[in-house]
């Protein structure tokens, strides 16, 4: 699906038809793979992560867990030559931007500078950095890259330990990054096969990282926390399924979207989905332009911290009975045990805390919160 017009977004300059990026793994394994991600309607694609040497990656490498998946990847097994001579060319025919991926096993900055010149003269629009075990090497890198090549350099950051993002952000900003990615996968993280006691993932030590929606409320806040403090772009990554996800992101903060997981899952067919739920959701409630929801979570913050509005009285939602399809979730999962369904749905005020939680599990929108 091809949006342009409204759903039209620049990060750093580079114009994307819309805000949907494909993000950096396995979907971006090689050139085909990116152009078939761009005529599938994503904005722009993101290589899998390139390296002067191609990458060994245990086997097996992923496993679907519920609410995402666990994944003991590594970066391309093709080889950095591969990726200049034909991989990135192939890419480009796919008509949208291409960022390259790259990293330094080692975090050397001459490493970094190397692979950023030439995956630019192959022909990528912009380079994302990822750093090795933590974020503050990123600075090192992202000042190299600069150096070397006269387009967009995008530095990635994730959760490690009780790194202050706020601050890594400002640093990464005052390097000269063009804009952030924010953030990458989680971990380590285990999954174990019950009938045999074994890990899943082929790793040495059966770990893996996590991916996926489980993620998206990490997401969304560490997003937030750098759109607090940042005047640069940020791709926002995790968690992203749907139209919705996305708007979430670009309310929480991010200029563009970046999706892996359901793109593995659902097939590269998603991007283009979630680009159209997107234009929809624009359409549906009048926003001209994305750029009209970006940070809008910011401003009702600050509203609510303003006007001190936190309440600490609950109040019982309102239930549209022609909805109801008397399914039982919410009286089952109510902990207060406000909720019966005797034929047809009811709520007592007495018992009821407003808690909120029954108007988030109804699938059929019939009990809507009162806040």
């Amino acid at each position: 699906m091809d949006n342009v017009g409204f759903m039209s977004v620049s990060i750093a300059g580079i114009k994307m038809r819309n805000p949907v990026i494909l993000a950096a793994g396995p979907r971006g394994r090689d050139g085909f793979s990116l152009k078939k991600a761009a005529d599938c309607g994503a904005g722009a694609v993101t290589t899998k992560t390139i390296y002067f040497e191609a990458a060994k990656v245990p086997h097996p490498n992923m496993v679907r867990i519920i609410g995402g998946l666990l994944n003991a990847e590594r970066w391309s097994d093709l080889k950095y030559e591969e990726w200049v001579e034909k991989e990135i060319v192939k890419a480009k025919e796919g008509g949208v931007p291409v960022i390259a991926s790259i990293k330094s096993l080692k975090n050397k900055p001459k490493e970094i500078a190397d692979i950023a010149q030439g995956t630019i003269e192959a022909g990528a629009d912009m380079i994302e950095i990822t750093a090795t075990y933590r974020n503050t090497p990123l600075i090192r890198l992202v000042r190299a890259a600069k150096k070397a090549v006269d387009a967009p350099v995008i530095p990635k950051v994730t959760i490690f330990e009780s790194y202050d993002l706020k601050r890594i952000g400002k640093k990464l900003e005052m390097a000269g990054a063009d804009a952030i990615s924010c953030m990458d996968s989680i971990g380590p993280c285990l999954a174990i096969d019950v009938k045999t006691g074994k890990p899943i993932l082929g790793s040495l030590a059966g770990t893996g990282n996590l991916t996926g929606r489980a993620i998206k409320p990490i997401a969304l806040y560490q997003v937030n926390n750098l759109a607090q403090v940042l005047k640069i772009p940020i791709i926002g990554i995790g968690g992203i399924q749907h139209g919705n996800d996305a708007v979430e992101m670009i309310m929480a903060g991010a200029s563009a979207v970046g999706v892996c997981t359901a793109a593995i899952l659902q097939g590269p067919e998603v991007l283009g989905k979630i680009a159209g739920e997107i234009a929809s959701f624009m359409k549906e409630n009048q926003y001209k332009k994305v750029n009209d929801l970006v940070g809008l979570v910011l401003k009702r913050i600050d509203e609510r911290k303003r006007k001190v509005t936190v309440l600490y009285e609950g109040k019982p939602p309102k239930i549209i009975l022609d909805r109801c399809n008397r399914c039982g979730f919410c009286a089952r999962a109510c902990p207060y045990n406000a909720i019966s369904l005797n034929g047809i749905i009811s709520i007592s005020e007495k018992h009821c805390y407003g808690c909120g939680l029954c108007s988030t599990i109804c699938p059929v929108n019939a009990i809507v919160s009162p806040y």
